[in-house]
This record gives structure tokens, sequence and C-alpha cells, in this order.
């Protein structure tokens, strides 16, 4: 789980919904920002769409975080920091924080430059 301080605010949420670069992957899109502090700090939002009721879209959003903390850990994250929105597009089979681990590498690395 993110700490708080690693969590993005309300106003900082809309800052990079604006002028954020989108990027897909199959259960997860998300908009990001470079940060300058050099760490990953981030947003999750799961639409009623996704998650009939308040249960279950905390369950995603816990479920991302977590997914979001072991991409940080294992090393797969970018080394500069980054400001990202994820949106829950789709409920993926479970377990869910190692479905959503891979839509978040896969969304890091589209950053990397190709050589």
């Amino acid at each position: 789980m993110l700490s708080k301080s690693r969590r993005l605010r309300a106003a900082e949420v809309v800052d990079i919904i604006r002028s954020g670069k989108n990027v897909r992957a199959a259960f997860l899109s998300a908009k990001m920002i470079p940060s300058a502090d050099g760490t990953i700090r981030a947003a999750a939002v799961v639409s009623k769409a996704v998650g009939k009721n308040a249960v279950g879209r905390n369950r995603l959003r816990r479920a991302l975080y977590r997914a979001v903390a072991s991409v940080e850990a294992t090393g797969h994250a970018p080394k500069s920091g980054m400001c990202v929105v994820f949106f829950v597009r789709s409920t993926p089979p479970p377990p869910l924080p190692p479905t959503f681990a891979a839509d978040i590498e896969h969304i890091f690395s589209s950053l990397k430059p190709k050589t």
C-alpha cells in the first residue's frame, strides 16, 4: 500500500488529467507527468461502471496501490519521478495485485525510449 504522502491530492489529479500523457494497458489506463522530487506519486480512479458498490471500488483501489508499491520495490518503475493517475477500465480476474502489476509495468515500459 502506498503511504498517504505518496498519493496525489485532488488538485494534483485535476492538473495531471488536463496535461498528462495518456497510456493504456489491458485493465488500466494512466495519465502521467514527470515529477521533480524523483518519487512515484499515484492516484487510483475506479468508476461506478467498474465497481457497482463502494466496497468493490475500494478493493480495486487498494489492490492497485499495492501493485504500484510492488512494481516500485522490484525496480520496474522509472528512475525519474512520476505523478500518475491510474484509471481502472475493467475488473481483472483474481488475484488483483499481480494483474495490475503487469499492466503497470507495461505502462511504465512505454515511457522508456526505444533504441
